[in-house]
């Protein structure tokens, strides 16, 4: 696997590989393994690399093969035109 350059930088923008693990509830090691590309960075914590760096990185570039368009679609709202 590749390095993931996207979640270099938010690493560099959160502090330490430290800093993002203490946002994101796991440990250091995990976080080396993402970025190393050891081991793939999970979908689910891309929105909140992507709060913490204050949409600096965006979830596309953490993880470009996921179709994030469809979950960033508003809602409509039944009865709505």
């Amino acid at each position: 696997m590749d390095r993931n350059l996207g979640l270099e930088r938010a690493i560099s923008i959160v502090g330490s590989q430290k800093a993002l693990a203490a946002i994101l509830g796991v440990s250091p090691q995990s976080v080396s393994q993402w970025v190393n590309g050891s081991r793939p960075l999970p979908s689910e914590h891309c929105p909140v690399i992507e709060e913490a760096t204050g949409k600096r990185v965006v979830c596309e570039e953490l993880f470009p093969n996921f179709r994030w368009d469809v979950l960033r679609k508003p809602v409509r709202k039944k009865g709505a035109n």
